[in-house]
């Protein structure tokens, strides 16, 4: 994959436009600064180009003299952005078993990201690392991905300030202050990584939010009275997200994301009147159109984010789908799911 090709979702900027303002700045003039589309700020689920994310934040925290601003980005950032990944993550067990699905699902956010986690005797340390891709460092990414982590877990174990056992920052700050306000004193700069280690005792601490996990399950068995019609919307759900993974589109890995044999799938969605080839190809056709019409990613960078081998049979989908070619419906400025003509 060429750098300039890597995506994120959109829903990394959530609150940062609104942070910007408080801080007397223009994040449209930012934004323009960085190449990236403004629409990104209203449309949480789109996938924009990654290294103007990162310009974005970067270009932020210049601008608002804040090195932090990544930090105090993720106090912003609701969790619920994620999404489907959400959800798993707030019905785990245990906060161990709620990281380790973040960093499995994290590839689904983003393809110029990684983040893993490795056991250290009976902790365990996330590890971020992420793509060269801007024009000016990434750390405000960086940043910002482990501080969401540190606030996932003080949200879910109800504790007002739980902290990290250690903390690795490449970035060497001028004024470490504002870092060790966030993470506490654990933390340590000019390392060789980007990672923060969590101790056993907070890793097998169950998820401190009960009523949370009943609702889950409330909301599970409300779905269980017409099951064919709630798969299809499962189905549907995941399919936005994991389109671009050729090992995770299939029938069968499908089946076992939701927890059942790839028979029972396909039974279930014959039941409703569906298919999986059917819903797959509604789901591109409905993405296909959000991002040629509202996103500035090249052609060819949709044609990978729904699973094509290539532009020329993306395009071939697309005409199929909407009666214009991908140029014609980008170009044109009419919206072809509501009937208007494209020319």
């Amino acid at each position: 994959m060429a750098l300039h090709d890597a995506v994120i979702i959109s829903g990394a900027l959530v609150g940062a436009r609104e942070l910007l303002v408080e801080h007397g700045q223009d994040p449209i003039t930012l934004a323009a600064a960085a190449e990236l589309s403004p629409r990104a700020f209203d449309e949480p689920d789109l996938f924009v180009r990654a290294a103007a994310v990162v310009d974005f934040l970067e270009l932020a925290a210049r601008a608002c003299e804040a090195p932090d601003f990544g930090l105090r980005h993720a106090e912003r950032l609701p969790m619920g952005i994620l999404g489907q990944g959400w959800m798993i993550m707030r019905a785990a067990d245990t906060v161990g078993a709620a990281l380790r699905d973040f960093a499995s699902l994290y590839g689904i956010y983003t393809d110029a990201g990684s983040l893993s986690m490795h056991k250290d005797g009976q902790d365990a340390w996330l590890r971020y690392d992420f793509l060269p891709l801007g024009r000016w460092g990434e750390r405000q990414i960086i940043h910002l991905t482990l501080g969401c982590i540190r606030l996932f877990v003080t949200e879910h174990l109800g504790r007002r300030a739980w902290r990290p056992t250690r903390v690795l920052l490449r970035e060497v700050p001028r004024d470490p202050r504002p870092y060790v306000e966030f993470f506490g004193s654990g933390v340590r700069f000019g390392q060789d990584r980007d990672a923060l280690l969590v101790d056993q005792h907070t890793l097998q601490s169950t998820m401190g939010v009960g009523a949370v996990r009943a609702r889950v399950h409330q909301r599970l068995l409300r779905q269980s009275a017409n099951p064919s019609r709630a798969v299809v919307a499962q189905v549907k759900a995941l399919l936005g997200t994991l389109l671009r993974h050729d090992e995770h589109r299939g029938m069968q890995a499908m089946g076992a994301a939701l927890g059942m044999a790839s028979r029972t799938l396909q039974r279930r969605l014959t039941a409703a009147g569906t298919s999986y080839r059917l819903l797959m190809d509604e789901v591109r056709s409905d993405l296909a159109l959000r991002h040629v019409q509202r996103s500035d990613l090249s052609f060819g960078q949709v044609a990978n984010l729904l699973g094509y081998d290539s532009q020329a049979a993306f395009s071939r989908a697309f005409r199929r789908w909407h009666g214009v070619t991908p140029r014609a419906a980008r170009h044109s400025g009419c919206m072809v799911d509501v009937g208007s003509e494209c020319r």
